[in-house]
């Protein structure tokens, strides 16, 4: 189980209960959360507009520093009833899958329309997980496989 963060209670919101996030690169969150304009010219349009929806959701109070706003949304994702999910699958000794994690995210749009296949929700989430929960995840390679490559010349 996630431990909980501690953060303020002016801190704590509520997301829609299907919500997941977008933005594939959350390490940039905090560029768009705080510069916004220098945000938007330094990231891809598709990249920068799935970022301000996530903060959107999110809710978070404009102005925190660096760290409390980590704190805040690590907060709000250990809140999700998926993430508490997954959180108790990564403990199983197959840990989670790529078509687990898809499987436990169609479960939890309950219906709704994923903005990407499942699978690219799964590589979302579990990107936002190992940047804001760093000492509790680790994704662990696929087995690599060694093949002859083509011969030039």
């Amino acid at each position: 189980m996630i431990a909980p963060v501690e953060v303020f209670e002016a801190e704590t919101h509520q997301v829609e209960r299907t919500w997941l996030p977008t933005c594939r690169t959350p390490e940039r969150l905090w560029n768009v959360y705080t510069d916004i304009e220098a945000a938007k010219r330094r990231m891809v349009e598709s990249a920068f507009e799935a970022a301000r929806a996530d903060l959107r959701a999110l809710g978070i109070t404009f102005g925190l520093p660096v760290t409390q706003f980590n704190r805040h949304v690590a907060a709000i994702l250990g809140q999700m009833p998926l993430v508490q999910e997954m959180d108790a699958a990564s403990r199983l000794p197959e840990g989670v899958t790529a078509s687990t994690g898809a499987a436990l995210i169609e479960a939890a749009s309950l219906g709704s329309i994923l903005p990407y296949p499942s699978t690219d929700m799964w590589e979302v989430l579990q990107a936002w997980l190992l940047y804001f929960f760093p000492e509790r995840y680790r994704r662990e390679p696929a087995t690599e496989i060694f093949r002859q490559g083509r011969i030039i010349g």
